[in-house]
């Protein structure tokens, strides 16, 4: 737990934030513009009663303008756009949730969000951005390792290789495939 750890678990503003990020998310990978511009709103009115906490000053502007780009994408009807600010704030989120939750399940969590950006990123064909996304996730295995009982750490590896593989060999549709199979390892 960090320095400025606050117990009394989570406050229901953060899981709020998340929670209207997450529905962004699926929102607009289906296009369905109102409920995002629904979520994105909640999710700003959670960030501000949040805010009105003792927010460190470090996690404000980002979280700021992870918001700021949400609503300028559901606005514009930019799927991907949508889809990478709402990954985006959750990003943000899991940086706020960190004073109040272990940092391994909140890495645990950030597997799973870097995991979906891999699928974002495979269906625009990025191939830049998929080699960013797998570094990220290697890394953050690095930190989470310790956690996870052999048998899902060689899975979680496994799938990791074949990420990298998938990159490599320019198959984004098979690197999406595969993330969302590491997904399901990560959450065991």
């Amino acid at each position: 737990m960090p320095a400025d750890a606050v117990k009394g678990g989570t406050p229901p503003a953060l899981s709020k934030l998340s929670a209207g990020a997450d529905r962004v998310l699926g929102a607009a990978g289906s296009g369905r513009w109102a409920s995002a511009s629904v979520s994105a709103g909640r999710a700003a009115a959670a960030w501000r009663a949040h805010r009105r906490d003792d927010v460190p000053h470090r996690l404000v502007e980002p979280t700021d303008r992870a918001l700021e780009a949400l609503r300028r994408a559901v606005r514009s009807k930019d799927t991907r756009g949508a889809r990478n600010a709402a990954l985006d704030t959750t990003q943000a989120t899991l940086d706020l949730q960190l004073r109040y939750r272990p940092a391994a399940e909140i890495d645990r969590a950030r597997l799973d969000l870097w995991a979906t950006q891999v699928g974002v990123d495979a269906e625009a064909r990025d191939l830049k951005a998929l080699s960013g996304d797998t570094a990220t996730i290697e890394w953050i295995r690095d930190r989470v390792a310790h956690t996870y009982p052999s048998a899902a750490l060689t899975r979680i590896d496994t799938l990791l290789e074949q990420l990298r593989t998938n990159v490599t060999d320019k198959e984004p549709a098979a690197a999406a495939t595969t993330a969302a199979e590491l997904q399901q390892a990560v959450k065991r």
